[in-house]
């Protein structure tokens, strides 16, 4: 089912963020000072003509896309969380172009010259850097090639059906916000879930140095694992960006969802996300403990990957709140913010972020 789309609020407006008291640690990776330094070095070499201004360009240095991978795979292998960061910044650029409609206004079809050239990387078509193809098949080829170099045939094969679904569903949301609609809200997270989130769980994998497709074709608890932490992506995700996305006239948000969708007020739909954030932190620290706790735990495999999902678990929040990207092109706040915050059209301001 879906729901005309429309703007959630009009002009300045109070809410209240509820506490979200969560409580499992983030880590950055030791080396994640070099790592920073590499991937902006990355973003002038490779992607800073693809932005549509200079001040974009340095909007997107200022966001630190690398400390994502650095939070997130923390125990990783230095040189494969260096290649994970360049994919963070390659991939946010891809989504700002797929994401907000001032890239390709009304129509679709600059949207699909991009997934056609995306697409194309993904059969198999690496070109290699300044030969033939479009920019965007320029830059996937490039952020893609080494990662594929480094993954054995099982987990190759599983992160290149990651990227088919991030495209896919991402093709399908533009197709969705050019009929003026919006999902219900499982579909949603259902769309959101493909889009991007085991890509990125599966780099943890590679970042680590092992290949648990074996494992998950045996034991579904890693797949339960798994989707737990896709919703804390979504979640997290969607409390942050929410006023940057709403202000690009974006509603493909759960808070815009359940607002527009399922009927909520703003406030209700902030209480229910928050809710859930809670609720998955919950769900996580259960299921990682009863796996490690059974015979799974005694697959060292296995034990490194739950314990590294904790430390990609906690980076979601720990980005999202730090990154200027979501603050209105500041520095973050230093904790999950609580309280009362004002939003306008193009900004959250929170009363007492430390």
């Amino acid at each position: 089912m879906t729901s005309p789309a429309r703007p959630v609020f009009d002009s300045e407006t109070r809410i209240t963020i509820p506490e979200t008291a969560l409580t499992l640690p983030a880590l950055r990776h030791p080396d994640h000072a070099e790592i920073e330094r590499a991937n902006q070095h990355y973003i002038r070499t490779h992607l800073w003509n693809l932005y549509r201004s200079e001040e974009e360009a340095q909007n997107n240095l200022r966001d630190r896309h690398a400390q994502w991978a650095c939070l997130a795979n923390p125990n990783g292998h230095s040189e494969r969380v260096r290649y994970h960061a360049y994919w963070v910044s390659a991939f946010f650029l891809i989504d700002d172009a797929l994401s907000d409609p001032n890239w390709h206004g009304s129509s679709t079809h600059a949207a699909d010259t991009i997934v056609s050239e995306l697409v194309s990387v993904l059969e198999g078509d690496l070109t290699a850097p300044g030969s033939g193809g479009g920019p965007y098949k320029k830059v996937a080829a490039m952020v893609l090639e080494p990662i594929l170099e480094g993954m054995g045939p099982g987990l190759r094969a599983r992160f290149l059906a990651d990227m088919r679904r991030y495209i896919h569903e991402y093709r399908a949301e533009v197709a969705l916000r050019a009929t003026g609609k919006v999902p219900d809200f499982d579909t949603y997270m259902a769309m959101h879930t493909a889009s991007g989130c085991d890509a990125v769980t599966t780099l943890v994998e590679y970042g680590l140095q092992i290949d648990l497709t074996g494992a998950f074709r045996a034991h579904p608890a890693l797949h339960e694992l798994k989707r737990i932490v896709h919703d804390n992506f979504i979640l997290v995700n969607d409390l942050f960006s929410f006023h940057r996305e709403h202000s690009q006239g974006d509603y493909t948000n759960a808070l815009s969802v359940l607002v527009l969708a399922e009927g909520m007020q703003l406030q209700d739909a902030i209480d229910k996300v928050c809710h859930l954030i809670r609720e998955t932190e919950t769900r996580f620290i259960k299921k990682s403990g009863e796996m490690l706790t059974s015979a799974l735990g005694a697959d060292p495999d296995i034990r490194a990957y739950v314990e590294e999902m904790a430390y990609a678990f906690s980076a979601s929040s720990q980005w999202s709140y730090e990154t200027p990207r979501y603050h209105n092109g500041e520095r973050g706040v230093t904790r999950f913010p609580s309280g009362s915050a004002t939003l306008t059209r193009d900004r959250i301001t929170y009363a007492s972020a430390k």
